[in-house]
């Protein structure tokens, strides 16, 4: 009979409910209702992007722990529960010998494997079923299951994103958005389109067009665009599926450092002008209209001293700013420079199924690659290190509207921060800003969440599951002889709780940061 009960069921065989005495299954309504009221909560607070942000991470640790319990049951191992989330039980129920359910804090996923370690008590009869008596070669599976789940799901996201969107062009880009007072919103330039060439210097690519506009400071100049049509016979460098458009303007200029009145006396930063910023545009000074920098630097010499008002473009609005002039940088070629105001954006090309299919594992490949490159790369420096904790190596000061908002002029990158571990207040602020532009932004952040999660659940230290492979496989190593040799997990515990105290060291700083000192996402 004890025999029966421990062999897995035949694959026709009804599973047999083993339910334990004092096991609560079914649903509990007032932990139910706790748990509505908190989502309702966190619609409240922080609209659809933190439900969406919180629900795909959710859904992401449950596809990372149903890795671990599908190959732990293919393996043989022994699981007795699959729950989402943590604290008291929501809802469960029992399948043969696994509970299932869902409990009541939201907070990802986990399984139970009988036998993690030499620690635990088990029943004599589960032992062979145990993880740790199981073959090495199921260990490192039933494990490498749950960070391999995060790339799969990457994948699959990815594969959608292309069926749906199509695959981005390497070298071809077409322009995203246009900045108001700039050039190019100013001529019509608009989102789609194409630019060919700026004063007969061609622009194939985003970095040469930002080195051609840079030379081109307050010339007039004409830019070929090649714009999208629905009739396919039109005549371009970039085929009949494009019209051909020439614009005469003059290429605008915004501040430097040198020009906002920031530079160096015997290494120490001065401000000559207070209340400019490099970047900015200024188009007045005390009501006289200035084209350029020369004017500016013409209307703006009698104050010297003094402070004086100016009109001045950032964050897409025109605003008026009191100065204060201390001195002012008289080589224009060092004080500005060229400025169109358009930002990058990718070209997709249509993919058939097969496509996407390929198209999809280069791209997760290819990030993979990258962040296993750049990761080690960045923590090396002093700067990657301190903003791991939050902090910053520079003195450097983000300028802020009297909003708190970052004060901005041009279409920059996400890369602000970038040495910055983000909490999940963090990503729901930059899923915000991301939905604000397109669902591919929003997608296209998921897919790194989950690469950035299957790397770090693979790093060799415990309780990740890259440690436990270590582990698995130092034993296996040890084990000769028709001896099996087991790790004392007892002698593991203080390196264990050690990384989890800096993860959450890490995790928590990062969350107060993202709280006190929002993260800072150009748009």
């Amino acid at each position: 009979m004890t025999d029966l009960v421990d062999r897995p069921a035949p694959m026709d065989a009804p599973p047999v409910d083993q339910h334990v005495e004092g096991e609560e299954l079914g649903i509990q309504p007032a932990r139910l209702a706790g748990l509505l009221a908190f989502l309702a909560f966190l619609l409240f607070i922080g609209g659809w992007q933190l439900l969406l942000i919180v629900g795909a991470f959710v859904i992401f640790i449950m596809i990372h722990e149903l890795g671990h319990y599908s190959l732990a049951k293919w393996s043989g191992m022994k699981v007795t529960e699959y729950f989402i989330g943590f604290g008291p039980r929501v809802f469960a129920f029992k399948r043969g010998e696994v509970t299932y359910g869902l409990k009541a804090i939201p907070a990802g996923a986990y399984v139970r494997i009988v036998g993690m370690n030499n620690l635990e008590d088990v029943d004599p009869i589960d032992e062979p079923r145990t993880y740790r008596q199981a073959a090495w070669h199921k260990r490192m599976l039933t494990i490498a299951a749950g960070p391999l789940s995060h790339f799969v799901i990457a994948i699959v996201l990815a594969f959608f994103v292309i069926l749906q969107a199509g695959q981005p062009v390497e070298g071809e880009w077409e322009v995203s958005q246009t900045i108001p007072f700039g050039a190019a919103e100013t001529v019509g330039i608009v989102e789609g389109d194409r630019i060919v060439s700026i004063g007969g210097d061609e622009t194939p690519d985003f970095e040469l067009l930002s080195e051609v506009v840079r030379s081109n400071r307050g010339a007039e100049v004409d830019i070929v665009i090649a714009r999208p049509n629905s009739t396919g016979d039109g005549d371009s460098a970039y085929g009949p599926n494009y019209d051909e458009i020439v614009f005469t303007t003059t290429i605008g200029e915004v501040l430097t450092d040198a020009g906002a009145g920031f530079t160096e006396i015997d290494g120490v930063s001065v401000d000559r002008i207070s209340g400019l910023y490099p970047g900015d545009m200024v188009t007045a000074v005390n009501g006289e209209p200035v084209a350029n920098y020369d004017e500016f630097l013409a209307a703006a010499r009698p104050f010297e001293g003094e402070q004086v008002e100016v009109d001045v473009v950032y964050n897409r609005s025109l605003h008026t700013e009191l100065i204060t002039i201390n001195a002012l940088e008289t080589d224009a070629s060092v004080a500005a420079r060229g400025f169109l105001g358009v930002g990058q954006g990718e070209v997709r090309e249509s993919q058939t199924v097969a496509g996407a299919a390929t198209g999809s594992v280069e791209i997760v490949s290819e990030t993979t690659k990258l962040l296993l490159v750049e990761m080690p790369k960045r923590l090396a420096t002093r700067a990657g290190l301190l903003g791991l904790f939050g902090l910053s190596s520079e003195a450097e000061i983000i300028p802020e509207t009297a909003e708190g908002q970052p004060r901005l002029t041009e279409v920059r990158p996400i890369v602000a921060d970038e040495n910055r571990v983000v909490s999940i207040i963090g990503a729901v602020q930059i899923a915000r800003t991301l939905a604000d532009s397109s669902w591919v932004e929003v997608v296209g952040f998921l897919i790194l969440i989950n690469i950035s999660f299957g790397i770090l659940n693979a790093l060799p230290m415990l309780p990740l599951d890259g440690g436990h492979m270590v582990i698995a496989t130092y034993e296996r190593i040890r084990s000769f002889g028709g001896k099996v040799y087991h790790a004392d997990a007892a002698k593991l515990l203080p390196v264990t709780y050690a990384v989890v105290a800096l993860l959450m060291l890490i995790g928590g700083i990062a969350m107060v940061r993202d709280i006190i000192d929002p993260i800072q996402i150009p748009g």
